[in-house]
């Protein structure tokens, strides 16, 4: 682990906005992107899952915690146009992004940083992958203690 993790960022003021009730279309998806990137708002971290037999789809997506009341009210207008369309906002969380080059070639980095996480008490609530890079959604509380335990994986 210890090569696969080379850095720590951490970014407050986070938010998380959650769809749910959505239809599995991904034009309404893109629509709802350009809609909220139309108001400058950037989103970042994206979570999308469709549940099968009931063809619905919940979308989550990160943005900075001043772009919130832009954003819900941009989103108000989809209320009345998609039954069962419900926007939820769960602001003043932190991302804690683990990086390295290696990652991609080293299994067992992201069981990694969830044992640290668990063994700090850590809770997590949305969380983003790719090959170099493990991005964690978390309350503003945890960021210190998230920083500290995963540290150990840097050295």
């Amino acid at each position: 682990m210890e090569q696969a993790v080379q850095s720590i960022q951490v970014i407050d003021g986070v938010s998380i906005i959650s769809i749910s009730g959505l239809p599995d279309d991904i034009g309404v998806i893109a629509h709802i992107l350009r809609e909220v990137a139309a108001r400058n708002i950037n989103v970042d971290v994206i979570c999308q899952s469709t549940l099968e037999k009931s063809n619905k789809v919940t979308f989550s997506f990160t943005i900075a915690d001043k772009d919130v009341h832009e954003a819900v009210k941009t989103l108000a207008s989809y209320k009345k146009q998609i039954e069962n369309f419900v926007v939820e906002v769960d602001s003043g969380n932190a991302k804690v992004c683990v990086e390295g080059k290696r990652m991609a070639q080293q299994p067992g980095v992201a069981a990694a940083v969830y044992e640290a996480l668990a063994e700090a008490g850590v809770e997590t609530k949305l969380t983003s992958t790719s090959e170099v890079d493990i991005s964690i959604v978390l309350a503003d509380r945890f960021a210190d203690a998230a920083v500290s335990a995963l540290q150990t994986l840097a050295k």
